[in-house]
């Protein structure tokens, strides 16, 4: 039997969390016992944390960062990235959601790697052997964490463009475009079964996002045997394939843009496929391809693949990550001392004459003066001590 760690805990607060959670109680099957990241394990599966006490961390990319107007004090792309290329680095191997993952990785991340899969997200179709919610008119859906560049505007007024008869829209989460129209419901956050339910009595779901990754609403709604409307821009268009109808989008130079103010789309074309929808839907299509059964299984496999290969340089690899996490851990740490001796030296050039304030300055200058020079001196050692191991 072999042992796997997960860093994020069981939950359906978000997307991510509901797949690995459904991801790791299929595991179970494959003969893996699931322990804490705290023990040691053979694999630690992760998108978030490494962990020092697994064998071998399996990194799964939730996407990157492409949108340059986050930028501020706590978030901006670039460290977001070089946490994502560290990840990369760190790691005994790479899954990426889709080839449009990958894709985006090799272009603006620019880290190397070797061992690396393709594997979508996954559902489980008995979550959706509930009975379908009743409403007295048939509804659309549409259903995520809602921010700009997923397009509820664009969503509602596509709908609306339609002018379907005796036809709802409900909307799912919590809503960034809110219109008052007795055929837009706004449904608000709802638990998995309450979900599962809606989706099999929608006439389809409704997913117009710029640059989704792997989105696990969509996911639901093709193994709940639902036609999607959906954009061909990011990675859905590798999730519904010919299991909907497609809205035209912009094509992405995979550059760095404001990614909260998306292209337009023709709405037009986004009323043609609620009504097409609606009049000619797309029924008993196949999904196996993503049951979480099938999804586990291709986990498995490159798990399987990873271990048996039992590389010779993979402690030297572990070595070197060591190191490296190091290099990086410093010169956050540098950087921000720095910072603070520049601050400090604005402050006291802004003072006039003698202060205690500039006093004060100056003896917290020499403090952060002496400090840099030790932490630096102890960065050395220890990095000293990890080369003197490999």
């Amino acid at each position: 039997m072999r042992t796997i760690s997960f860093d994020l805990e069981k939950s359906d607060t978000s997307g991510k969390h509901k797949f690995m959670s459904r991801l790791r109680n299929e595991l179970i099957k494959y003969d893996y016992k699931e322990v804490s990241p705290e023990e040691e394990s053979d694999i630690h599966l992760y998108t978030r944390k490494y962990s020092k006490n697994a064998k071998y961390n399996i990194y799964r990319i939730d996407g990157i960062c492409v949108n340059e107007s986050l930028n501020d004090d706590k978030k901006d792309c670039k460290s977001l990235n070089l946490n994502i290329s560290d990840k990369i680095y760190c790691s005994s191997g790479v899954v990426f959601q889709n080839i449009f993952c990958k894709k985006a990785v090799d272009k603006i991340i620019k880290e190397t790697y070797s061992n690396y899969t393709c594997i979508v997200n996954g559902a489980d179709p008995e979550e959706f052997n509930v009975d379908p919610l009743k409403r007295d008119n048939p509804y659309f859906m549409a259903l995520c964490k809602w921010r700009p560049h997923k397009r509820l505007k664009e969503i509602v007024e596509g709908f609306l463009r339609s002018d379907i008869k005796d036809t709802d829209l409900l909307i799912y989460g919590d809503a960034d475009y809110i219109i008052d129209h007795p055929r837009v419901v706004y449904m608000g956050w709802k638990k998995q079964n309450e979900l599962s339910a809606a989706i099999n009595g929608s006439i389809a779901t409704v997913h117009l996002a710029w640059l989704d990754w792997c989105p696990n609403s969509v996911v639901e709604s093709v193994v709940a045997g639902k036609q999607v409307i959906y954009t061909n821009s990011g990675g859905t268009k590798y999730i519904v394939k010919d299991r909907g109808h497609i809205i035209n989008d912009s094509s992405w130079k995979y550059e760095f843009h404001d990614l909260y103010n998306p292209p337009s789309i023709d709405m037009d074309e986004v009323a043609n496929a609620y009504i097409k929808a609606k009049n000619e839907p797309i029924k008993n299509f196949k999904s196996d391809d993503l049951y979480i059964s099938t999804v586990a299984l291709q986990y498995y496999n490159f798990f399987e693949k990873i271990i048996e290969s039992n590389n010779k340089d993979e402690k030297q690899r572990q070595d070197k990550t060591v190191i490296r996490l190091l290099d990086r851990k410093w010169k956050t740490k540098e950087n921000k001392i720095k910072k603070d001796i520049l601050d400090i030296k604005d402050k006291i050039k802004n003072l006039k004459g003698h202060s205690d304030e500039k006093n004060k300055l100056l003896t917290d200058l020499k403090k952060l003066k002496r400090n840099i020079i030790n932490k630096k001196l102890e960065y050395n050692i220890q990095r000293n001590r990890l080369r003197t191991k490999e």
